[in-house]
């Protein structure tokens, strides 16, 4: 959809839109389509920071006067070479959806059905590639234990496999004591 998007808007405003990597399932190709886009010294570029090799990349875009907009999960300290942030804090996305899941468990009254402290299941679909999607699950397991209930038990998974990322999460669930 994003991309979409992206499209509609050059062509309304007549200008020309270069897409280097849609969606590389390797950090390597992704940073190597990177440095290639800041190369080419276009007037902006659209990225992801998975990692601090990807925000340095950006750096250096951004010191030549390249516009910069992040999407998706920002790293920490991404704010200095960003000009749009899109997307959310994983953090704060983390905190949302526990918070979400205790209202709802509170809501269905179903707080006495849960004997003591029960477990999330916070699934990290980029294998441990991608740092927001730990901060993710840092947020959830903060927000659950400010709250007085549950912990989160992070799972990684290679989303580009996904039914072995299914078979994956099938046995954890199976094993542990993660409540289905």
């Amino acid at each position: 959809a994003m991309l979409d998007g992206l499209r509609q808007a050059a062509t309304d405003q007549k200008v020309a839109l270069e897409v280097r990597s849609q969606q590389s399932p390797s950090l390597a190709a992704s940073l190597i389509d990177l440095k290639e886009a800041v190369a080419a010294k276009p007037y902006g570029i659209v990225a992801t920071v998975p990692n601090e090799e990807f925000r340095a990349e950006l750096e250096v875009a951004k010191n030549a006067g390249i516009r910069i907009i992040t999407i998706g999960a920002p790293m920490r300290d991404s704010d200095a070479i960003t000009d749009l942030f899109v997307g959310m804090d994983p953090d704060e996305a983390g905190k949302i959806a526990a918070t979400t899941l205790l209202s709802g468990i509170r809501e269905r009254g179903l707080e006495s059905g849960i004997a003591g402290e029960f477990s999330v299941l916070c699934l990290d679909e980029s294998d441990g590639r991608d740092a927001g999607q730990l901060r993710k699950c840092q947020g959830a397991d903060a927000a659950l234990r400010q709250a007085g209930g549950g912990r989160v038990v992070e799972l990684s998974v290679d989303g580009t496999n996904v039914d072995f990322a299914s078979m994956n999460v099938a046995t954890h669930v199976e094993t542990s004591e993660i409540p289905v």
